[in-house]
């Protein structure tokens, strides 16, 4: 009975990411083909920011379309994950993996990092 109900789950998990899947790529390709050849006019800065001024809901449009494929994004990649761990995806295991549930996912740094920090003043090392 415990193998049904995950399997159902998995399921479940896996049509919600597809449809977010789904909707992602529809709502992120209206932008660039139906929306933005509309304001934007090639080796015309002018006329571009003419035809931006004109209708600024239009760029708005855009730019939320944008936004709301990432946000629809970031839930299917939470999703496919959580299907994987529940056993969607087989993982292999070396013989010499460790059994530690986050073995070989990821990398450590031993060594130190220099960063610069650079402001329109100066430069300083941390």
């Amino acid at each position: 009975m415990g193998t049904v109900v995950a399997g159902a789950r998995q399921r479940t998990y896996a049509r919600i990411a597809g449809l977010l899947y789904l909707t992602n790529i529809i709502i992120a390709g209206v932008a660039p083909v139906h929306i933005l050849p509309r304001l934007i006019v090639s080796g015309d800065p002018v006329t571009t920011a003419d035809n931006i001024a004109a209708s600024p809901w239009m760029i708005n449009l855009a730019f939320a379309g944008d936004l709301l494929a990432v946000l629809c994004e970031v839930p299917v990649t939470g999703l496919l994950s959580r299907n994987a761990d529940e056993g969607g995806v087989p993982r292999r295991r070396s013989a010499t993996a460790p059994a530690e549930p986050h073995a070989g996912r990821y990398r450590v740094i031993t060594k130190p990092v220099s960063v610069k920090l650079c402001t329109p003043i100066s430069c300083s090392a941390i």
